[in-house]
């Protein structure tokens, strides 16, 4: 099982997770995110135990969250997209500040690849793996609406005390379920052309960044991609980024 991740008391009811929070853009006041961003650290330095929140968590509808590192240095990550995950996979046990007193079994990749911006309109990305990359899932996740209870085992009280045969069966069950949901889910997305439409530009946008796919220019030239402030762009673009207002330290 990976790292319990200890993020202390309720910051908001599990109900109020239900949709997910659409992108930050040009239109979304500067001042807005800014604010966002000093609420999220001044709650994570209030309450030592938390590790990291994302904006809904404290009632804003701003796709961003905002994690502490193991050197207590808080770093905000506007517009996050995991690009890319490790084929490698394991268990996780985990809680939550939306959900006290309450803790989950849920699987996760053993590393992502994070594309993101950053408080100044810059375009990063960045790797995690162990506890640090459970922690990127699960903010991710609450930003697309998805939930712990939702694809996670809650864990009652009586877990701990079981014998490992019986914690075993549990956790077969719940793979084996996991399984189930995802063949419901498959067969739903090919019986809905929209639907498909969509997971399939989805799968074909992520192996186009992962280098997978090589698409060619009028000439029949490959185009290299890469990422930067103006997002994922080709190679030797001499788009010009906008400057924008940076945050105050």
């Amino acid at each position: 099982m990976g790292t319990l991740i200890r993020t202390g008391k309720e910051i908001k009811e599990l109900h109020l997770f239900e949709d997910r929070v659409d992108e930050i853009t040009a239109t979304t006041k500067f001042s807005d995110v800014k604010d966002c961003i000093q609420a999220l650290k001044q709650e994570l330095r209030k309450n030592r135990d938390l590790v990291a929140l994302c904006a809904p968590q404290i009632n804003k509808d701003l796709r961003l969250f905002v994690v502490k590192n193991s050197d207590n240095v808080y770093k905000a990550y506007l517009n996050p997209m995991i690009v890319n995950v490790s084929k490698g996979m394991h268990l996780s046990r985990e809680d939550n500040a939306s959900y006290p007193n309450k803790n989950y079994m849920i699987i996760r990749n053993d590393e992502v690849h994070l594309a993101y911006q950053t408080s100044d309109g810059h375009v990063n990305s960045e790797s995690f793996k162990g506890a640090y990359s459970e922690i990127i899932q699960q903010m991710v996740q609450m930003l697309d609406g998805i939930t712990l209870p939702e694809l996670g085992l809650e864990l009652g009280s009586d877990f701990d005390k079981a014998s490992e045969e019986d914690k075993i069966a549990i956790m077969q069950l719940y793979l084996q379920s996991l399984e189930n949901r995802k063949q419901i889910l498959n067969d739903q997305i090919e019986s809905n052309e929209e639907l498909k439409l969509l997971s399939d530009t989805i799968k074909f946008n992520t192996r186009l960044l992962n280098g997978e796919i090589k698409p060619l220019d009028d000439e029949g030239k490959v185009v290299e991609y890469e990422v930067n402030d103006l997002g994922v762009m080709p190679k030797g673009n001499n788009v010009t980024p906008p400057t924008t207002e940076t945050e105050e330290k």
